[in-house]
């Protein structure tokens, strides 16, 4: 029986998130199912390759509201050259246009539904192309939060949405070997900081709440804080030599930047924008599930899709800044409890890996390519 050709469309492979995810889900298909071709096609700039990896010649647009039509026409005739091929999986809505135009069968992943809030005329072209998922075979969402949110914005999508969370490498993100020496506690941020300046975030200041940590417990904390484009609210924090700054950490650092935390904090923010409160729209969270692999005490917002990848592997609470000073300080002085939420963590990740979402996607790949 001739095997089946599936080409997954990827984009840059940067960091975590929508460009990590096309990579992860190829390495694990080809580990679990020998019953299948897979395809990976990624821009010419992405540090990642291997057999059947089809880097795509991109070009340069002047204009930067058309950027993706660099990658997107030469893709659509890379895609078009392969008579092998099956069925494409697009990673977003744009390149599900480039799978329909070839008229060939479609999956389409879903991560969030923010650029349906762009101003005029965008708001427009995006809700028309979010109606256009609606040509796929199957719409994967990567959270059930996230379905909800399709299915409101896109009712007539209902019956094609299925929820797949995304997934971890536990083999790869997992705790330190090595015993830490002294009683000092390290609590530590990557990215999803609160923000300052037009987008006023509602719910109060991490950088208020990790002030009032250290003048509290002085040398007895240590707080690291990554990621780059910091707010400059975190400034005042240099003046504490407790504080430490990391800027941008790279795809290869993650592991031990993780494993170096005892107290992990994940922020969901809600801003006011347009004269009224709404949510951040990220809808699946990779980091705080890479913390939680690494062995961290997960502490974050009871917000959006944190109840399904946090849930009980770490302490979710209501978003103020009396809550995270007074968890955070609950989960310094009382060590067993600490302990416990880093073991519930890693019992958590172990059900949310790359492998696990890898079967999930082969399930909708065969359903379509075998006509159900």
């Amino acid at each position: 029986m001739k095997k089946k050709t599936i080409a997954i469309i990827g984009e840059s492979y940067i960091g975590t998130g929508k460009g990590l995810y096309p990579v992860e889900l190829f390495k694990a298909l080809n580990k679990i199912s020998k019953k299948h071709n897979f395809k990976l096609y990624l821009r010419d700039s992405a540090p990642f390759d291997g057999p059947n990896v089809i880097k795509v010649k991109t070009f340069d647009t002047k204009i930067r509201i058309l950027s993706g039509l660099g990658y997107h026409i030469p893709l659509f005739y890379e895609l078009r050259k392969d008579k092998s091929i099956d069925l494409i999986h697009a990673y977003d809505v744009k390149t599900n246009i480039v799978s329909l135009l070839l008229r060939k069968p479609t999956v389409v992943t879903e991560y969030d539904i923010y650029p349906l809030d762009y101003r005029f005329p965008l708001d427009y072209i995006f809700r028309f192309l979010y109606g256009l998922l609606g040509k796929a075979n199957s719409i994967i969402s990567v959270s059930d939060y996230l379905e909800t949110l399709l299915v409101r914005e896109c009712p007539s999508l209902s019956k094609k949405i299925s929820t797949v969370h995304l997934g971890v490498d536990t083999e790869r993100f997992k705790p330190s070997t090595k015993k830490r020496k002294g009683e000092t506690v390290t609590i530590g941020i990557l990215g999803n900081l609160d923000q300052d300046g037009a987008l006023g975030d509602v719910d109060g200041k991490l950088w208020n709440v990790f002030e009032k940590i250290v003048k509290e417990y002085g040398e007895n904390v240590r707080i690291i804080i990554g990621g780059g484009g910091i707010p400059a609210g975190f400034d005042k924090l240099k003046a504490y030599p407790q504080v430490e700054f990391k800027g941008f950490i790279e795809e290869s650092d993650l592991v031990k930047y993780y494993q170096g935390i005892d107290i992990f904090i994940y922020k969901y923010n809600r801003y006011i924008y347009k004269h009224k409160g709404v949510e951040a729209t990220a809808t699946f969270e990779l980091i705080p599930l890479e913390a939680m692999a690494c062995g961290c005490a997960v502490l974050a917002s009871k917000k959006g899709a944190l109840l399904e990848v946090v849930g009980e592997g770490g302490v979710l609470i209501e978003n103020s800044e009396k809550n995270f000073y007074e968890n955070i300080k609950e989960l310094i002085e009382n060590k067993k409890l600490r302990e416990n939420i880093q073991r519930k963590g890693r019992t958590k990740a172990k059900t949310l890996t790359w492998d696990k979402c890898a079967k999930e996607h082969l399930k909708i790949y065969e359903k379509i390519t075998n006509g159900k």
